[in-house]
């Protein structure tokens, strides 16, 4: 028998110390053990392994959240908590919130008539710093338009166009007969009498993104407020010349509540169908397309709706006449 002659593997070689790449290693080794290290990750794995499928059946509860509470420094507890008492404080002073003329929103926050005409106009300052933007615009052409608090009529920032006659502060619309009209006769079953409108003019436009939207907000009108209004956009057939004869007609004869697109309410005006001075307000239409994009952010519409800003309503807007007659304001209104 040759057993004892059979050779034995070599043992493995592990270093004793671990040093610097510029020590002599000649020398530095002995015979051993491989260290426990693998053996070690191999058990924690499987040991991870085993805690994620009794986290799975339900049998031993996730302490991530517990362990990441106590885990955490004590300065993100007080972020945490100074960030609690400056919401607090916000809720706060939300609910002080104006003096004058306050009414709540639908949220249940009171809004004063100053704080929505601000909220307006930040809105339109806006629209008008992308269109500059967008057009690239030269420094006096981009101060040609600086938007005021005047220019608007005070609207709660969450109301609906169907809903916009009960939204409105009756006070502030006393200046305009046909939103005085529309606002007292909100809740009436009956239609509502509007005031005739002077000849050549549109004493309510109102602006919308689309066509199909035009005629959305033409049967809503109709539907719950009782107005009857009239189309001012592309439609009917033939030939856009034709098409703008006929509304000129129309126009002609006095218009109350006009709902239109602003590239074809500007085309009236730019041939002197629409006589400016005779708008009361100019509602703004904000529902965003199927994109998101309302009247202030489509550049299509921004853009025409800054030309008639910039063409003929930058002289009037919230202006008074020496005869008293006050000039034309803006009211923005969300969808529906």
């Amino acid at each position: 028998l040759r057993s004892n002659n059979i050779p034995t593997p070599p043992a493995q070689m592990v270093p004793l110390t671990k040093g610097l790449d510029d020590v002599d290693l000649d020398g530095n080794w002995a015979v051993g053990q491989p260290s426990d290290g693998e053996g070690n990750a191999e058990q924690t794995l499987g040991r991870k392994k085993k805690k994620k499928k009794r986290r799975a059946a339900g049998h031993e509860s996730d302490g991530r959240e517990a362990d990441d509470q106590l885990t955490a420094p004590e300065g993100k507890k007080k972020k945490r908590k100074l960030l609690g008492q400056a919401s607090d404080a916000k809720e706060t002073s939300n609910t002080k919130l104006g003096r004058k003329g306050k009414k709540s929103s639908n949220k249940g926050m009171p809004i004063s008539m100053e704080t929505a005409k601000t909220l307006a106009c930040k809105r339109l300052e806006s629209a008008w710093a992308a269109h500059v933007k967008a057009e690239k615009l030269s420094l006096l052409e981009a101060q040609e338009v600086v938007p005021e608090d005047s220019w608007f009529f005070a609207c709660w920032p969450d109301a609906t166009l169907n809903l916009l006659p009960s939204r409105l502060f009756q006070e502030d619309i006393s200046a305009s007969r046909t939103l005085l009209a529309i606002h007292k006769g909100a809740n009436a079953d009956d239609a509502i009498k509007l005031p005739a409108a002077e000849p050549g003019t549109v004493a309510v436009a109102v602006l919308c993104l689309s066509v199909e939207r035009v005629f959305v907000v033409h049967e809503m009108l109709q539907s719950k407020w009782g107005v009857k209004s009239f189309a001012l956009c592309a439609h009917g057939g033939g030939r856009k010349r034709d098409q703008i004869a006929r509304q000129a007609k129309a126009v002609a004869s006095g218009v109350a509540v006009g709902i239109g697109t602003p590239s074809r309410v500007l085309r009236l005006m730019d041939e002197g169908h629409i006589k400016p001075s005779g708008l009361e307000a100019i509602l703004l239409d904000l529902k965003p397309d199927r994109k998101q994009r309302n009247l202030l952010q489509l550049p299509e519409t921004r853009r025409d709706l800054c030309g008639l800003l910039r063409r003929h309503l930058l002289p009037i807007l919230g202006q008074t006449s020496r005869e008293g007659t006050h000039g034309p304001r803006l009211l923005l209104c969300c969808g529906p």
